[in-house]
């Protein structure tokens, strides 16, 4: 029996990372990768920032311009995603993903609240086969009780 893999991760979780516009963020933690971030809102609601590993790709948290603590405890005011799509030309030792890969993306994710801007920038790479896309979805609290499980975590100030 072939297994779907839409039916392991269900497409109607995803969401447009808008949707925490207005949200309260309570906590946001880093997997010791930089492959995953938890957030947690004032409506014990749970957001999970990732790339879905497939086989031959490299998605991580590269950089975070800000002090991630300026998204606590106050509402959001902007949220959004920019990609580059492999748009911007590559030029060897300056765009920093890996130089061996024949595509990369590059995702912004901005945030703004009342306290300041935070910018996180993943980088996405492939031999140009598989997906580089950072994807935000909604988890139930027992799926991020399992990921904190199995993965490292850490809190936010360790960020930016």
């Amino acid at each position: 029996m072939e297994i779907n893999k839409s039916d392991l991760y269900p497409k109607n979780l995803e969401k447009d990372v808008s949707i925490l516009v207005g949200k309260i963020i309570t906590n946001i933690e880093v997997s010791d990768g930089k492959t995953i971030l938890l957030f947690t809102t004032s409506d014990d609601k749970f957001y999970k920032m990732y790339h879905e590993q497939d086989c031959g790709e490299d998605i991580y948290l590269e950089d975070v311009n800000g002090d991630m603590a300026d998204l606590i405890g106050v509402p959001l005011l902007t949220a959004e995603a920019i990609s580059n799509n492999n748009k911007i030309p590559f030029v060897k030792g300056r765009n920093h993903c890996h130089i061996d890969m024949a595509s990369y993306t590059w995702t912004f994710f901005k945030f703004e609240t009342s306290n300041g801007f935070v910018v996180l920038r993943w980088c996405g790479n492939s031999n140009g086969c598989y997906s580089e896309e950072v994807e935000f979805s909604e988890i139930s609290e027992k799926e991020i009780k399992r990921l904190r499980s199995v993965w490292g975590f850490k809190d936010i100030s360790t960020l930016g």
